[in-house]
């Protein structure tokens, strides 16, 4: 009924959001702007907030469509409760296989990944 009712090729409302369908209003420009400012910049840590069903997840995955040749992107999406599901979800993001041992020992693994990112030039973000 949509399709028809606004001559569209294709369904716009997915379940996941996505960033081919994107409304740049003004608020969603600097929005997007500012988030790839932070990470360009280095900034540490950026938060994007909103009311749901403003645009933020669709912001970030074009975010992410745009950094995707520069940078390694972890997507963290589940609800983690303790530092350690933190850590083993970002190792298991970051590619290895069955991360096991001490939160102190996974941080370990962590910045081994962090420093082989670092040393192709690339940046990590989460």
């Amino acid at each position: 009924m949509v399709l028809r009712h606004f001559r569209l090729c294709e369904q716009p409302f997915g379940v996941t959001p996505d960033p081919r369908f994107i409304y740049a209003s003004a608020t969603h420009r600097e929005a997007l702007s500012s988030l790839l400012y932070g990470i360009k910049a280095g900034v540490g840590f950026i938060t994007l907030t909103g009311s749901p069903g403003t645009g933020k997840t669709t912001i970030l995955f074009e975010a992410m469509r745009r950094l995707r040749e520069t940078t390694r992107i972890a997507f963290l999406f589940q609800t983690i409760s303790t530092p350690v599901d933190l850590f083993r979800s970002l190792l298991i993001e970051l590619g290895v296989k069955d991360p096991h041992g001490s939160l102190a020992e996974m941080q370990a693994q962590i910045n081994e990944v962090l420093s082989a990112q670092s040393a192709a030039g690339k940046r990590l973000v989460v």
